[in-house]
């Protein structure tokens, strides 16, 4: 989703194989997934990909991460939103109208098939390091917990935020912390299509 702990995971997985990674916009214009470490924003692969290709999603409170991207202005806006296959010029309506699409991500990760993916929640990742090893099959270390410097609680757009993200957060929060995903589909995902069919 960006802006629940990408990076955070990012660099403890980079630090823990002393490898680099490649920033990818669009996986599906990308030349190849590689045993490289990738990063993206972008929406889950639609192509079986070979079984050595992992993907770990992070997830959130999509209004603390609307109240995210805000704090890092402009420029990171401009940006950002391209990342996630939506327009910056929408952002004026981002407490109105889902404009950098956080529930189309959520819909395309949650509803993937043929590829393995970790799902994990941001707000409880710190709970889950041993789950993001065994999964990658080598030692991920994240580094301390650190709160976060906004709370959408405490923003003047705090009830349009709710108004807005509170259905897709209600969702969120009915899915498990942690759960992995090779082919399976977890019974709470069938809810993802009612919720996304009732938009």
């Amino acid at each position: 989703m960006g802006r629940c702990g990408t990076s955070l995971v990012l660099n403890a997985i980079q630090k823990a194989t002393d490898t680099g990674h490649r920033w990818v916009t669009h996986l599906e214009s990308a030349p190849r997934l590689s045993r490289k470490i990738i990063k993206t924003h972008d929406f889950a692969p639609q192509r079986r990909l070979p079984s050595h290709i992992k993907f770990v999603y992070l997830f959130g409170n999509p209004m603390q991460i609307v109240c995210s991207c805000e704090s890092k202005g402009p420029d990171f806006i401009n940006k950002h939103y391209p990342h996630m296959n939506a327009n910056p010029t929408d952002h004026p309506q981002v407490f109105s109208k889902d404009t950098m699409r956080l529930g189309d991500n959520v819909r395309s990760w949650f509803g993937a098939s043929g590829i393995d993916i970790l799902y994990l929640r941001y707000e409880t990742l710190w709970d889950h390091n041993s789950e993001i090893s065994d999964f990658l099959g080598f030692t991920v270390t994240l580094p301390p917990y650190r709160a976060r410097k906004s709370n959408w609680l405490d923003h003047p757009q705090s009830g349009a935020l709710q108004d807005t993200y509170g259905e897709l957060n209600q969702y969120l929060l009915s899915a498990p912390d942690s759960f992995r995903k090779n082919g399976g589909d977890p019974s709470f995902l069938a809810g993802l299509k009612y919720y996304l069919l009732m938009r």
